[in-house]
């Protein structure tokens, strides 16, 4: 009896585990990235349509995958005020992922990881600068990373008039 009791309450824990996971959708049910973000809890997708978003995004220590429903030619984040517009610091891991977005135009880099290890995938991230504010980062920096281990896969850095597109210090 105390097996069958173990099993079923086993196969409720796993249920209960997988059944928990949410897909947040942007615009339609939030309306804004950083909203579905801050509503979301580690296993969620936040899955964003098309269109250009005009905010700064903070992980904040999810395990979440924040994706674009159409990819990064339709799907841009951009700010213009010396704060990274997508930032990883609080000990993100391999589960907080940022696919399918372009990230454009920052004066404070375009993804700022400090003591995390995010997957960045699929992504344009084009035309952003650093101008000093996010030590140790001194140079254009689409991507800036200290003391992280951030996986990049499949993403295109494109720069304008800057030396650095990719900052790792680890």
């Amino acid at each position: 009896m105390l097996r069958v009791v173990l099993i079923i309450t086993l196969a409720f824990i796993a249920l209960s585990m997988t059944a928990s996971a949410t897909v947040l959708h942007v615009p339609s049910e939030y309306s804004t990235i950083q909203a579905g973000i801050d509503a979301s809890v580690n296993g969620d997708t936040v899955l964003v349509a098309p269109g250009i978003y005009h905010e700064h995004l903070n992980f904040s220590g999810k395990g979440i995958l924040l994706k674009s429903v159409e990819g990064p030619a339709t799907t841009i984040t951009r700010q213009l005020d010396g704060v990274p517009l997508v930032t990883f610091n609080t000990n993100e891991g391999p589960s907080s992922i940022i696919q399918g977005f372009t990230i454009f135009g920052s004066t404070g880099a375009g993804i700022y990881c400090y003591n995390a290890s995010p997957i960045i995938q699929d992504n344009i991230i084009e035309n952003n600068t650093d101008d000093n504010t996010f030590p140790p980062v001194n140079e254009g920096a689409g991507i800036s990373c200290w003391q992280s281990s951030a996986i990049v896969i499949y993403c295109s850095l494109y720069v304008f008039k800057q030396i650095w597109t990719l900052y790792i210090l680890t």
